[in-house]
């Protein structure tokens, strides 16, 4: 509310001393408001996420743990709860049940991948790369020769 009142202030943004007009002001000029009013939305996001942060870290203390929830084992492997119950459903993970609960050994989690080792990949992929050569494969010429078809006949048919 204006009134007659003159009162001299600092603004809490910049620091310049200046006249205020009501009782309740707190910056010299808009452009200090909009700083702070930006100041104090990016103060409340970085609190959020750091909120947000501390809860996921204590959140994850079941990464410790010998046995996990299927929602647990999903978030662990990255993919939906639903997969897990397929899985175990299909028999590729073992559970144990204790009446309504349902817990996934992580040794048997990590029993499933064990059969992958990254150079037995490498060595696979390599193979069938290099069994296949240059000379494996039909040119457009040898296709015209072989089956009397057009070009245009390959492009449509590929």
């Amino acid at each position: 509310m204006s009134s007659n009142i003159k009162v001299e202030r600092i603004c809490e943004w910049c620091g310049k001393k200046f006249t205020a007009q009501t009782t309740v002001t707190r910056f010299c000029s808009k452009r200090c408001a909009e700083h702070s009013y930006k100041e104090r939305l990016r103060q409340k996001k970085l609190a959020v996420s750091n909120l947000e942060t501390a809860s996921t870290t204590n959140g994850n203390k079941w990464r410790e743990k010998d046995y996990l929830t299927p929602t647990q084992a999903a978030d662990l492997l990255g993919i939906g709860r639903m997969s897990i119950y397929r899985y175990i459903r299909n028999g590729k993970i073992k559970v144990v049940r204790f009446e309504r609960k349902t817990l996934i050994s992580k040794a048997d989690i990590q029993a499933m991948f064990d059969f992958l080792t990254p150079k037995e990949t490498e060595q696979t992929e390599s193979a069938e790369k290099k069994s296949k050569s240059i000379s494996d494969f039909y040119t457009r010429a040898d296709i015209r020769e072989k089956y009397g078809v057009k070009d245009s006949w390959i492009y449509k048919v590929v």
